[in-house]
């Protein structure tokens, strides 16, 4: 999600509040305190040196001597977190929270953890009580606004990150992200803004290059972000992502070679990526190449048979080898997924007219009027077809 909280050692126990601990402590002898102080810190070096299974091992011995310690129930969600036990994690926080009401960390934690499960709204409440007790923690105003940017509270995110940023001028996630909301409220030369200044403090911060590079092709300036992007591919040439982004620029440039190499590295990298599958046989459908674009969209399907646009697209390629009565299968398929895209019933429109079936395919030319209300080009188009099917 975002900026994880550091794992705590114990040091000096009684300046932390454990008058409203729930579970009852016995008194603890020196030599048994140093014990569990030795597994804690056991732990936390286990921990990042990424050994999180015998780091959670040695946290559970720390706390059977002392059951009662919030830090090393905090130590332990967050490895729990970090090796993908979320709930498990949460319960660990839970626990740090009751014996200690005030630590910020498991607020945060915790917040981190529910973000990572979808639970936008709990893990923005989580923040908030992080912040209330910490109210100089940069990574927690950076997670809430990266939370709130999720749900599409894109000014409330800036205003945390600004206040980020206001902390720590030189923090570089802060401007990043503050970037990523601007590209979302369409504002791209602030965003590109944002990201300059990500790149001025830290130049070797790999994300900001991607970033800085969709915004600027978002706003047509295609060279410019090939630039970015290959500046990504020389510090990390093994990011599928990167590949599909600049194959897709290479696209707006007419590259079409260019781009089915990128499209072919990013699946050599990832051969689960729906998307890149699907942006070749797109590519392929420009180059004439319809069987070996149907193959493409097939991947694209088996590997995520929930997403409209690639059975439409197999649809439009079947269509352009005359299997019709495929086309409009894909189409369905596609209309059934998202019934409000009006492309999907003009081409299962043009379909139907051209195996004769004028009626059903004027039907389907209605509907897309209907949901194209606010597209005065596209209702102008399928009015245009609509006059053709009237005079045939």
């Amino acid at each position: 999600m975002g900026i994880h909280s550091t794992y705590y050692d114990l040091g000096n126990t009684e300046s932390r509040n454990k008058s409203q601990s729930t579970v009852p402590q016995s008194p603890v002898s020196p030599a048994i305190e140093h014990d569990a102080t030795f597994y804690n810190a056991r732990a936390i070096r286990k921990a990042q040196l990424g050994e999180l299974e015998s780091a959670i091992a040695d946290f559970d011995s720390a706390l059977r001597i002392q059951p009662n310690e919030a830090l090393i129930y905090c130590n332990r969600g967050l490895a729990k977190f970090k090796s993908g036990q979320y709930e498990s994690a949460i319960a660990d926080f839970d626990s740090a929270l009751r014996i200690q009401p005030n630590l910020a960390a498991a607020y945060h934690n915790r917040g981190d953890v529910k973000a990572d499960l979808g639970k936008f709204d709990e893990a923005i409440a989580d923040f908030d009580e992080a912040i209330k007790i910490s109210p100089d923690d940069i990574n927690a105003y950076n997670n809430r606004g990266n939370a709130k940017m999720a749900l599409e509270r894109l000014e409330e995110a800036i205003k945390d990150f600004d206040a980020a940023i206001n902390l720590q001028p030189d923090f570089v996630p802060a401007y990043n992200n503050r970037g990523l909301a601007k590209i979302k409220l369409g504002l791209l030369e602030e965003a590109i803004e944002n990201f300059n200044a990500a790149i001025k403090i830290r130049p070797d911060f790999v994300p900001v290059y991607n970033n800085r590079g969709n915004a600027k092709a978002k706003l047509g300036k295609f060279e410019e972000a090939i630039e970015d992007y290959d500046v990504v591919l020389r510090m990390e040439p093994n990011l599928p992502e990167i590949y599909s982004n600049r194959g897709n620029v290479n696209v707006e440039l007419n590259r079409l070679e260019e781009a089915m190499l990128d499209y072919d590295k990013a699946i050599q990298l990832d051969p689960s990526d729906a998307h890149a599958y699907n942006n070749r046989g797109n590519t392929k459908v420009t180059l004439g190449k319809f069987e070996d674009a149907i193959e493409d969209f097939n991947e694209a399907i088996l590997i995520q048979p929930d997403t409209a646009s690639f059975y439409n697209n197999r649809g439009t390629a079947r269509g352009q080898l005359n299997q019709h009565d495929q086309a409009i299968t894909d189409f369905d398929m596609a209309i059934n997924i998202d019934p409000n895209r009006p492309s999907y019933y003009t081409n299962r429109g043009v379909a139907k007219v051209l195996l004769g079936r004028h009626e059903d395919g004027k039907q389907d030319m209605l509907s897309a009027l209907n949901l194209a209300k606010n597209d005065v080009k596209f209702q102008s188009k399928i009015e245009d077809l609509l006059k053709r099917l009237g005079s045939s």
